[in-house]
């Protein structure tokens, strides 16, 4: 098939905290659906009270590494930076797709003892057959009070639908949260780094951001926090509502991994955090040229080559080419 909707999901009732873990199956995606249906009763419901509040973090964790995270009120801005890259074309992955990022996402504030219903669309291209590991999609959500602070009743389900397909790349998405400062030197995780979104505390606070590369050369460079935020406009396809330089986003880079490779913020003043997130490229692929068939392509099963870029996770060695074949037992068409 090239679409379903995994049987395991998560059923919610009461007020409590809780954690789930939910197994993907080890074949390619093109994109992850998450979805809920929830009755929240609170008769004084306020304004940004909504599903991304009331979820505290989901992970994705193959081999002993994290490949994928988002945290409490960050889902609407990992959408953002995932939106535009993601390509159903096995041909030329760097034609990236910019769609209004907010075509991604529905998660409106909730009518108390009403039936709601939110999404999240990741654009999270990955091939999970490439690890020797169980894939984990983990889910934890925050007492209900957490967000809706005067809730008295919660009943809800959450799901997760996978489109499956064979994917040019698979990308990873690693979080960074940096304390109060003025300079913040961040890394950037374990893969080479595509994209990066930064999010500060503080609107408008941000002097400089460098990014430099293997041999000492910036791959990024500015003093103008509205380039990055222009951006962020561009790629995400959404028209700023204000001035305000809120969602710092870089063009398409190519950053490979070495020894303290860092990105370093410099803000006007000491008390702005910052969430960074790091798009990074777990491996390539291509198909094999006995692929004939679309059908097999599209539920993500043709034979391909791929190349890792991870010395330590996966079944790859370094960066050799290896073939994994993914021949299904059905029909091909």
């Amino acid at each position: 098939m090239a679409f379903e909707v995994l049987a395991k999901k998560v059923s919610i009732s009461g007020l409590a905290a809780g954690s789930m873990d939910i197994a993907l199956p080890k074949r390619s995606v093109r994109r992850i659906v998450l979805g809920a249906r929830y009755t929240v009763t609170d008769a004084s419901i306020v304004a940004n009270e909504d599903l991304q509040g009331f979820i505290k973090s989901i992970k994705i964790s193959a081999d002993n590494h994290e490949i994928f995270r988002a945290d409490r009120d960050e889902l609407a801005r990992v959408t953002d930076l995932l939106a535009s890259w993601s390509t159903d074309s096995m041909d030329d992955p760097d034609d990236l797709n910019t769609i209004p990022a907010t075509a991604s996402r529905c998660d409106l504030l909730p009518t108390t003892a009403e039936e709601q219903r939110a999404h999240y669309v990741f654009n999270y291209p990955h091939d999970f057959s490439l690890y020797k590991g169980d894939v984990i999609m983990t889910i934890e959500w925050n007492a209900v009070t957490t967000e809706w602070l005067s809730a008295t009743g919660f009943t809800g389900v959450i799901y997760i639908g996978l489109h499956y397909g064979n994917v040019p790349r698979s990308i990873t998405l690693t979080r960074v949260s940096t304390p109060a400062g003025t300079e913040h030197d961040i890394p950037m995780g374990d893969f080479p780094v595509v994209a990066a979104l930064f999010i500060p505390s503080a609107y408008n606070d941000l002097k400089e951001l460098v990014i430099k590369g293997k041999d000492g050369a910036n791959e990024y460079y500015s003093n103008e926090q509205t380039t990055l935020q222009a951006m962020y406009s561009l790629l995400t396809g959404v028209a700023p509502s204000s001035d305000d330089a809120a969602f710092l986003m870089t063009p398409p880079l190519l950053v490979p991994v070495y020894d303290g490779r860092r990105a370093h913020a410099t803000f006007t003043t000491g008390t702005t955090t910052l969430v960074s997130y790091f798009l990074g490229i777990a491996a390539e692929a291509k198909l094999t040229p006995s692929v004939t068939m679309k059908g097999a392509v599209a539920r993500g099963q043709a034979e391909v080559q791929t190349r890792s870029y991870s010395t330590s996770l996966g079944k790859s060695l370094g960066a050799s080419i290896h073939k994994l074949p993914r021949k299904s037992k059905e029909s091909l068409l």
